[in-house]
């Protein structure tokens, strides 16, 4: 697969199998599941279709391609698992890039201190997986929003998800310790 001219520079530091400029990959990120994009024909489709998709697979990668979007002045329109209904993840158009957050799905981290047990994951991990992994440890987030096979944390903080049990436990929100945001320069910024 060879990578266009403009991508090159990413390409070096994510890796040219990270940089996807292929038709359907473009295709599949040109919309999401917003009911009014899901009956979108091929012109529409055409319009939203992305330049490239960027699968970082770490923190590293997300604020290279953030950097590199400032430098360039390409907007960025950042994708978990596409499962949102408002068309939020959908791009604006054919000069935006798609980084796509599903790779950033390894992070898990479990704090079991008495006074404040907690867990750290990645923005790309499934909703399902985070869920599963908890309870084989003997625990649960108890966040169940109807899209949890599909969803990805990192949209449920986006989003300010609630799900199931929300009038006991709360929304996200509610539940977030902190999150470790990426910002526009590359840089992040920890909130609690």
């Amino acid at each position: 697969m060879t990578m266009s001219a403009s991508f090159a520079e990413i390409g070096r530091v994510l890796g040219p199998a990270r940089v996807l400029e292929d038709e359907p990959t473009r295709l599949a990120a040109s919309r999401d599941s917003w009911p009014q994009a899901l009956g979108w024909g091929p012109e529409e489709l055409s319009r939203r279709r992305p330049a490239a998709v960027l699968k970082p697979r770490d923190e590293k990668g997300v604020a290279a391609v953030l950097a590199w979007a400032s430098a360039e002045k390409r907007g960025i329109m950042p994708r978990g698992a596409g499962s949102g209904v408002l068309g939020a993840a959908v791009p604006p158009g054919p000069e935006s890039v798609v980084l796509d957050a599903s790779s950033l799905d390894e992070k898990f981290e479990l704090d079991l201190r008495p006074e404040r047990p907690s867990v750290a994951c990645g923005a790309g991990m499934l909703g399902s997986n985070l869920e599963a992994r908890l309870q084989s440890k003997g625990w649960s987030l108890m966040h169940f929003p109807q899209s949890m096979e599909d969803s990805t944390a990192g949209g449920w903080i986006a989003t300010d998800s609630f799900g199931q049990l929300s009038t006991r436990y709360g929304g996200i929100t509610d539940q977030a310790l902190w999150v470790k945001a990426a910002l526009p320069d590359g840089s992040f910024r920890t909130e609690e």
